[in-house]
């Protein structure tokens, strides 16, 4: 299993990768781009900010979670449009810009203090933070009405698990 700090820069290549793919601009990937914000939400929220603020600096997940609101703002503004609505291209690029802005400052301040802090956790809060993920992306319906496979695609590649899980394609990860 990898470190939490490894987790979320993959997780954040995996955006980086959804919102340049999105050249395109259709619908489809706009909401797959919600899923994921959704997921990475859920997780930052619940495991990653109250760790920051209770062991690392209070006004640091402050600035975290406030940027989460932005981008969840920004998110079900996109989600409320119509298949075919001419703004969501604009509005799904001006997204994936607050999300690379959140990107960034989880990567310069966050990431690097919880390196420091929970130097001895951080398998620990990586397994943590991997078993939300599936526990996400198992049950919960996505975005664009559908459920998610019954194997979910955990996006561990077969250089940490010797295998893909079940089987199943690693698409975009």
């Amino acid at each position: 299993m990898a470190d939490v700090t490894k987790v979320l820069i993959d997780d954040h290549a995996r955006l980086r990768r959804l919102f340049k793919a999105f050249s395109w601009g259709t619908y489809a990937q706009a909401m797959n781009i919600c899923d994921e914000l959704i997921i990475q939400a859920t997780i930052k929220e619940e495991l990653i900010y109250p760790a920051v603020r209770d062991e690392i600096d209070p006004s640091l997940a402050t600035k975290a979670e406030d940027g989460q609101e932005r981008i969840k703002e920004e998110m079900a503004a996109i989600c409320d449009l119509d298949s075919d609505d001419p703004s969501l291209d604009r509005m799904t690029k001006r997204l994936g810009e607050t999300v690379l802005r959140q990107i960034e400052m989880e990567e310069t301040m966050i990431l690097p203090k919880i390196n420091t802090v929970f130097h001895d956790q951080l398998l620990e809060m990586g397994n943590q933070v991997f078993a939300l993920r599936q526990e996400l992306l198992a049950v919960k319906p996505t975005r664009v009405g559908r459920k998610a496979p019954e194997t979910a695609n955990t996006g561990w590649g077969k250089q940490l698990l010797g295998r893909t899980k079940g089987g199943t394609a690693n698409v975009g990860w």
